[in-house]
């Protein structure tokens, strides 16, 4: 279904903006029974549900997307403590291996994320760059 009904308006739509631009598609839903298909749409980023791992993410669309996320949102981002979102950007840092990723709480930061957490998710990204490139 989603190869005859979705698929070639993705395309479409990725179509319709200029080559040079970047494009990001945001699903965050259950996206799992079409994740290998969505390489071919024409979009750059893919900011995906934190409900499939990086390592299924990234085994069925290869290396050319820039994945995004992947910290969950709510249960993480909201209701989990400084050191649940620290852990978990490091483990998706970790796991995204060098390649393209962009770090990220799910879509973006939700109502109610604690300032604590935000500073959290930064703290595990300056980690993450090696100290000659950090900024000072």
């Amino acid at each position: 279904m989603y190869l005859e009904f979705a698929h070639p308006y993705l395309q479409r739509i990725c179509a319709a903006f200029p080559e040079s631009w970047v494009k990001i598609y945001h699903n965050d839903a259950n996206i799992r029974p079409f994740l290998a298909e969505l390489g071919a749409c024409g979009f750059h980023v893919l900011n995906w549900t934190h409900n499939i791992s990086i390592e299924e993410a990234r085994s069925k669309l290869g290396d050319d997307i820039c994945l995004m996320g992947n910290v969950a949102p709510l249960d993480l981002g909201v209701r989990g403590t400084p050191e649940q979102v620290r852990e978990a950007a490091s483990r998706l840092i970790e796991s995204a291996g060098g390649r393209y990723f962009i770090l990220s709480v799910g879509g973006g930061v939700s109502p109610g994320m604690p300032r604590e957490n935000i500073q959290a998710l930064i703290e595990a990204a300056a980690q993450a760059v090696p100290a000659p490139l950090r900024s000072a």
